[in-house]
């Protein structure tokens, strides 16, 4: 499948209101359940099964199929920012709720640079020296060299979906037991 600039970019947007709409409603529902795990862990199964649809199919999709698998990538994936800002406020006392939360976030964002990194090596490994990344695409067979990155992806989301369910789900706590605790 050749996807011109323009249609990368209308994807680019499609994958981008999925995730944001996910994220946004997933963190309205997280505080009102009593078993806030639950929707994270089905939508993240969602996700990855969407991510290794990519990496198994990515060449025979059509314009329309990529476009609503990238809509159920975003949309499974958007919970999860909600889930892991739930479960860390509802376990840290409630003065070192800041210093959590940024090391929090610095460790994702740690996470998701060196991930860039690693997807940038997957999809160039293979490619002779010194070859620019837009003629090594052209020259050789993107859909391979993609479908190598969504297979990690897949893995490093099946990953987080261990250390979900793995994770002591506890009940949501009031502001004034976060206080004592």
């Amino acid at each position: 499948m050749g996807l011109s600039p323009t249609h990368a970019g209308l994807s680019l947007v499609v994958l981008m209101v999925a995730l944001n709409t996910s994220a946004g409603l997933a963190g309205q529902v997280l505080g009102r359940v009593r078993r806030y795990k639950r929707l994270p862990t089905a939508a993240l199964l969602l996700s990855i099964g969407a991510v290794t649809s990519l990496a198994w199919h990515a060449s025979e999709m059509t314009p329309l199929s990529f476009e609503f698998t990238l809509i159920l990538v975003g949309a499974g994936f958007g919970p999860m920012p909600s889930l892991t800002a739930v479960a860390l406020q509802n376990v840290v006392a409630r003065h070192q709720l800041g210093i959590s939360v940024g090391t929090m976030n610095f460790s994702r964002n740690l996470l998701a640079t060196m991930l860039i990194a690693v997807f940038g090596a997957i999809v160039l490994a293979g490619t002779p020296p010194g070859q620019s990344l837009g003629s090594a695409l052209q020259t050789g067979n993107p859909a391979e060299a993609f479908g190598r990155l969504f297979l990690v992806a897949a893995a490093s989301m099946s990953i987080a979906l261990i250390a979900i369910v793995v994770m002591e789900e506890k009940p949501l706590q009031a502001g004034t037991e976060i206080e004592a605790g």
